[in-house]
């Protein structure tokens, strides 16, 4: 599907260029002359992106056991919540549980896993930015944190009171 208009918004364009996965992609560019702006898309990567977008069902149950177990981890700590004290909580049997977790080791390293891997991407990027002096560089890497913190405080929260549950690789 490809068409040359010269009424399409070029800001439209770049929003479109984002949703689908910027420039990089060739089935999603925008490009531009005095006179037309062309937009081509792949109607297929279209469908596909909103489709990964789109939380499924299983997606959504596995949040909210994730919920459970970090309310739970908070409350009770690692050690003493079990496996039948978060299926009572999502109000599923423990052997349904099984289908999304293989043990609450598992949750705990699902619920821990990307929120430490986003601040060491923050710290990376803080970095990498070699114009920065010493002390701004350690005030961007305290302004992220704080903010990854606020963004996501029970996944934090998890992390500091079960450290020691966690595999060692994880720590």
């Amino acid at each position: 599907m490809s068409s040359a208009r010269s009424d399409v918004n070029p800001e439209f364009c770049g929003h479109l260029r984002s949703y689908c996965g910027a420039a990089k992609s060739p089935s999603c560019t925008a490009t531009s002359n005095n006179t037309d702006r062309v937009l081509t898309l792949s109607i297929k990567t279209m469908k596909k992106t909103m489709a990964k977008s789109r939380p499924t069902r299983s997606d959504i149950q596995r949040q909210a056991i994730l919920d459970a177990a970090s309310l739970l981890f908070i409350e009770k700590g690692f050690g003493g919540t079990n496996f039948n004290d978060i299926a009572d909580a999502v109000g599923m049997t423990r052997t349904a549980l099984y289908y999304y977790f293989r043990s609450k080791e598992a949750m705990l390293e699902s619920l821990t896993t990307a929120v430490t891997k986003r601040a060491g991407d923050l710290i990376a990027e803080v970095i990498q930015q070699e114009d920065l002096s010493p002390d701004e560089a350690l005030r961007q890497l305290i302004l992220h944190h704080a903010g990854l913190v606020l963004q996501h405080p029970l996944q934090f929260r998890v992390a500091e009171r079960s450290e020691s549950s966690l595999p060692e690789e994880l720590r």
